[in-house]
Parts: structure tokens; C-alpha cells; sequence
């Protein structure tokens, strides 16, 4: 399969060097190939959005390189961005917010077949009506203005216009976030089914592990902007590696209150501090301050991405005693596993 995004050292930095700089997304590394989804996870900050901003050319990085389909990423460039819009597109978290709401759905959908594919208005109308039966609205809702419409039918617009120009990768940035649990289980299947006919590579944001163990092929965990594990979906949703992906899978709840309870204990125990009470320091690792295994060599040496096993990568000093902990946490729920390849 061939790769269509490679991320190398992205480096993103918000802020005026006077006036205090943030580095929001460090070193990151990412690849997706054709027709496979790769799950970014983690927490509110730890700079996954602004990996799919830097991505769509919405940020410029302060280092690192990117390509999409093969050719880089051109940032803040209305012609660039144009030229990009037919390799990438992104899904937003707020279906009703992302769309024009004085405009009919079907205009929406028509707009980018007329930029991108220069179809005239018929054709257009046309194509963007076969594009709401892919995502089940009927051309009579396509008619209607976003308000008139539910969530998730909304979402479904949404996706219909990410796909309008036959993109290769679609950003999806907290898709199902704003919608009920049905509904984000239709719109989860919807991006599945859609994947399986167009090919088309998903880089899947959210903070929600238990959305992305389910629809992922690959996920990567991040924290305060570096990757700390990475590993095919499986591997790091029922064998995680690293603390803090630990900690992520202890806050999915279940519906057994004595089992919940147990998980709650856990998820303490592995998360420490609160997050504003954890900023990462300088040198040594990030998550130290909130880690129940931080020692010396955690205080003064920043772990790398190292193997743990087949396609899973893990950036801890004790991965392995993080491993054997694990293996007493409970296994993902029935029906909770990665479905990309079923």
C-alpha cells in the first residue's frame, strides 16, 4: 500500500518568543497508507488537533516536513490550499456550526464540485444528490437549511462535502464528539463503509480511546505534543504500554457500578496530578510529574519511541513493569475492539 500522509518532526510552536512560546505538537512522527485509518487519542491540549490544522496547511510548522499524496503541504495559501482541498479535506466536530446556515445542503454539496471538479450547475446537482444517498439523505433533506436538520444527519452533509473532490485523506477532528452514542455509532459505521468504496485514509482525532480502539487501524497516543505509544489498534487497546494510554482505557466506563468503581481507583492511581497541576518541565519525561513509577533516570532522561513489540513503539523507561501491570486491567469490552478490518 502506498502512504498517503507522511508527518517527520512536525513541530508546531504558538507564541512570540517575549511573549512566552508553547510547543504544541514536538517531534511527531505519523504515516497512513491507502484505505487505513489512523487514530490520534489523547487528551484536551495535548495538541492532536493542531497536528490536523498543521496537516490542512492551516498552521505552519516550526519544523519537520509533511506530505500528502506525495507532494508537500503548502500553509496559508488560498491558491496552495484550493490545489490541497482536492488531496485533503477534514470532517469538524460541530456538524450544525461547519455548515453555512443560509445556505440549502444541497448548495453546500454542489460548491466544491463546482471548484474542484468544474461541474456546471445540472451536473453538479446531479452528483452532489448521488453524494447524499452514499450518506443516506434523501434529496428532499439535501433541499433543506442545516437547521432543519438533526445532528447527525448534519454530520452526514458534512462528510458528503469532505468527499465531494475524491480527496486521499480525510482529517476527521472529533467527528461523532457532538452527537448521542446511536447516532455516533451510525456515523462510526457510515466512515467505515465509505472507507471500504473510496480507499479514501482517515486521520481520526478524539479524545475518546474507546471511538478510536473501534474505528482505527493504528492508533497513536499523544501527551503534552509527543507521541508516547504507537501500535496497530489492537495491540495498544488490549496491551497498553505506556501509563498514560493506561489511564486513558481506565476512563471508559462500564456499566457494572462495582467493576466502574475498581476503574475509577485505577485510572487515579495512573493518572497522579490533575492536568493543569502536570505541565511538563523541561528535559526528562513528560509525564513524570504524574506517573506512579517516575525515578531518577525519569527526572533527567526523555524516553524515546522504542519497540515493545510487533508494530507497537512505546516512549517509557519502564514499559515492561508498565506491561505487567497492565496485564491485570481488564480486556476491552465485547464489541469494543478495533472493526477497521472486519
Amino acid at each position: 500500500m502506498s502512504s498517503v500522509l507522511v508527518v517527520e518532526d512536525l513541530t508546531v510552536v504558538y507564541g512570540r518568543r517575549r511573549r512566552g512560546r508553547v510547543v504544541a505538537v514536538d517531534r511527531l512522527s505519523l504515516q497512513i497508507e491507502e484505505g487505513t485509518t489512523f487514530g490520534l487519542v489523547g487528551e484536551s491540549g495535548s495538541g492532536k488537533t493542531t497536528v490536523g490544522r498543521a496537516v490542512l496547511g492551516l498552521v505552519r510548522p516550526a519544523s519537520g516536513r509533511i506530505l500528502v499524496d506525495g507532494g508537500p503541504v503548502q500553509h496559508l495559501a488560498l491558491r496552495a490550499a484550493i490545489e490541497q482541498g482536492k488531496k485533503a479535506q477534514v470532517v469538524f466536530q460541530d456538524p450544525t456550526g461547519s455548515l453555512n446556515p443560509a445556505r440549502l445542503v444541497l448548495d453546500t454539496l454542489r460548491e466544491p464540485l463546482r471548484i474542484h471538479e468544474r461541474l456546471k450547475r445540472d451536473a453538479s446537482t446531479r452528483a452532489a444528490e448521488a453524494l447524499g444517498e452514499k450518506v443516506s439523505l434523501a434529496p428532499g433533506m439535501l433541499r433543506r437549511l442545516p437547521y432543519q436538520l438533526s445532528g447527525g444527519q448534519n454530520q452526514r452533509a458534512a462528510i458528503a462535502r469532505a468527499l465531494a473532490p475524491t480527496p486521499r485523506l480525510v482529517v476527521c477532528d472529533e467527528p461523532v464528539t457532538a452527537l448521542d452514542v446511536s447516532t455516533q455509532a451510525q456515523v462510526i459505521n457510515l466512515l467505515v463503509d465509505l472507507q471500504r468504496q473510496t480507499r479514501v485514509a482517515y486521520l481520526f482525532i478524539s479524545h475518546d480511546i474507546s471511538v478510536v480502539r473501534h474505528v482505527s487501524h493504528r492508533i497513536g497516543v499523544m501527551y503534552a505534543g509527543r507521541l508516547v505509544e504507537v501500535g496497530d489498534a489492537s495491540s495498544v487497546s488490549t496491551s497498553p504500554s505506556h501509563p498514560y494510554t493506561q489511564a486513558l482505557l481506565a476512563a471508559v466506563p462500564v456499566p457494572d457500578p462495582a467493576r466502574q468503581r475498581e476503574r475509577r481507583s485505577r485510572r487515579r492511581a495512573l493518572a497522579g496530578a490533575a492536568v493543569d497541576d502536570a505541565l511538563p518541565a523541561t528535559g526528562g519525561c513528560p509525564y513524570r510529574l504524574r506517573c506512579p513509577w517516575t525515578d531518577e533516570v525519569c527526572q533527567r532522561v526523555e524516553p524515546q519511541l522504542r519497540p515493545v513489540g510487533e508494530d507497537h513503539l512505546v516512549a517509557c523507561h519502564h514499559a515492561e513493569r508498565a506491561v505487567l501491570a497492565g496485564q491485570s486491567a481488564e480486556p476491552a469490552p465485547a464489541g469494543q475492539g478495533s472493526t477497521a478490518d472486519s
